[in-house]
């Protein structure tokens, strides 16, 4: 299985199978990925570091998707009329205990989307760079498609929006 992106001399790199050195490259030099924004948040790393980040992420494999997690806050007019096609954002995490919103409100809801990601819509160099940083991230590329398998209320557990599971969204900003 290959998990690759086209760099700029448009030459394949396996970023979950390749090297590690060839990673670390890539890795330590975010002036070239602006669309991130964030390399702040990714930790040194080393080749130890890559390796071990490859192996825990390929785990995560099924039928070439990875099931994720994001908290979005939302109002209930928000979530009564969000629909198939908006978008759901960039930032998911594999482990949904640190699925947390950034923009946490006490008078708005706080809930968890869980989605089925084709490996194809996944960004994973920023995945890797930021593998350590505590959130688990899974970085979603642009306007990638999302499969929701399930949305529920963080506050109380319940399920809700049936009607959206099955459902193809996108990754692009917030809602």
């Amino acid at each position: 299985m290959r998990y690759h992106e086209i760099n700029s001399e448009n030459s394949h790199i396996n970023w979950l199978d390749d090297n590690p050195e060839i990673v670390l490259k890539y890795i330590n030099d975010w002036d070239k990925r602006p669309e991130l924004g964030d390399g702040d948040q990714a930790n040194n790393f080393d080749l130890k570091s890559i390796t071990s980040a490859q192996n825990s992420l390929r785990k995560l494999i099924r039928n070439n998707y990875v099931i994720a997690y994001r908290a979005m806050v939302m109002s209930p007019r928000v979530i009564a009329s969000l629909a198939s096609g908006d978008g759901l954002g960039q930032c998911w995490t594999y482990n949904e205990r640190t699925a947390h919103p950034f923009n946490i409100s006490s008078n708005i809801s706080v809930f968890i989307f869980c989605s089925k990601i084709p490996i194809s819509s996944i960004d994973w160099l920023a995945t890797i760079a930021l593998f350590d940083n505590g959130e688990n991230e899974i970085r979603v590329k642009f306007l990638a498609p999302l499969n929701i398998k399930w949305i529920k209320n963080n506050q109380n557990g319940e399920n809700i929006r049936p009607d959206l599971w099955g459902k193809s969204f996108k990754a692009s900003g917030q809602i």
